[in-house]
């Protein structure tokens, strides 16, 4: 898909491995960074064994030739993504909490619309930023939320 000048492409993978080649071959391919999903299951070598979210990205932080971002609030660290435009489960759970209350107090729930939680943050690590050597531009400092 292309957007705003910029293509991006969406790549599924069932296995780690699968994933480690992609990684290992993306600048090759002209990709200049990596989003980082969160996946349902990626296998490990025995096709059974789903390999943890954190060890996928760890892996991919150390082991991509080009940076790595990501989606959600709990991929952004000094050993995973180095920051994106993310969301946060504290934020989606409270939207969820929220219009349990609703219901709870008695709204019908059949008369409530859907719940936006907020629209994302622009998170980053500053250990990411200083791996891949990357700077936040001046006009977004003051938007951005810098963790270590």
């Amino acid at each position: 898909m292309q957007f705003e000048g910029y293509r991006a492409d969406l790549e599924m993978f069932s296995t780690f491995d699968e994933w480690k080649h992609f990684v290992s071959t993306c600048v090759h391919k002209g990709y200049d960074a990596l989003l980082l999903g969160v996946y349902n299951r990626l296998l490990a070598d025995d096709g059974k064994t789903m390999v943890p979210y954190r060890d996928v990205a760890r892996w991919t932080a150390v082991n991509s030739a080009v940076p790595v971002f990501a989606f959600w609030e709990f991929s952004v660290a000094p050993d995973m993504a180095a920051g994106g435009l993310v969301l946060s489960g504290k934020d989606q759970g409270a939207s969820a909490g929220d219009m349990v209350m609703r219901i709870l107090r008695g709204a019908d729930v059949s008369d409530m619309s859907p719940v936006i939680a907020r629209q994302g943050m622009l998170l980053f690590s500053r250990g990411g930023l200083q791996h891949w050597n990357l700077t936040i531009p001046e006009e977004y400092r003051e938007i951005v939320e810098l963790i270590e």
